[in-house]
């Protein structure tokens, strides 16, 4: 795990030290994301919640393409609602939520088309890999009325899921007087993060973030 996460920072590292061009720009941004579990078979449908924070660059490789790495959490997982629960004895407990979360390290390299509308104003067009590493998942019971050893329990622990996941990342952005930043992403997963045979899982999530540039 350990080794795993310092190769992580260390690609990191190497990208976003790499560029020497005179304008580089860093920051961090912060949001919300929508998350779900697509693959074969039953999957939940709803979609999750999340949080996402990270730091960011726009390291230019000429006057119109730039690459826009991005390091830092993003939550995902999934989300099953109004199920239906019984004892042990078949009495019903009513209905409620069953969520999963993974917390992960998120390393995100998209590939990016810029469009300068004005001095103040900058757009990107982009896409490219995103690796990340879990560093952690719970999974929670809502709205049932059971134990509280039953209420939460570790993803990992029955070696049900992979903590690796890797696919394409598509992302537009904004950058607004050169501090500001609003960006929109879609991570499109490509690598199957169940450890059980029956069917392929991958994560899909949609976020929109706000953030700040440290621009000179």
């Amino acid at each position: 795990m350990k080794y795993k996460i310092r190769l992580l920072l260390i690609v990191s590292a190497t990208i976003f030290s790499g560029s020497t061009y005179s304008q580089n720009v860093f920051g961090f941004k912060a949001g919300m994301q929508l998350a779900k579990i697509t693959g074969a078979g039953d999957v939940p449908h709803s979609l999750l919640p999340t949080l996402q924070v990270k730091g960011v660059a726009i390291l230019p490789l000429g006057d119109e393409v730039t690459i826009n790495p991005s390091l830092g959490y993003s939550g995902k997982g999934y989300k099953w609602t109004n199920i239906s629960f019984e004892d042990q004895l078949g009495n019903s407990l009513g209905d409620g939520d069953v969520i999963g979360l993974f917390h992960y390290l998120q390393l995100t390299v998209p590939l990016t088309y810029k469009i300068v509308a004005d001095g103040n104003q900058e757009y990107y067009f982009g896409a490219g890999p995103y690796f990340s590493y879990a560093v952690s998942g719970k999974g929670k019971l809502k709205h049932v009325a059971v134990s509280s050893e039953e209420e939460t329990w570790d993803l990992f622990a029955d070696g049900a899921y992979k903590r690796t996941d890797a696919g394409i990342a598509v992302e537009i952005a904004s950058q607004l007087k050169k501090k500001f930043l609003i960006s929109f992403n879609a991570d499109i997963g490509l690598s199957d993060i169940s450890k059980q045979g029956g069917g392929k899982l991958k994560h899909l999530a949609g976020g929109l973030s706000f953030g700040y540039l440290f621009a000179k």
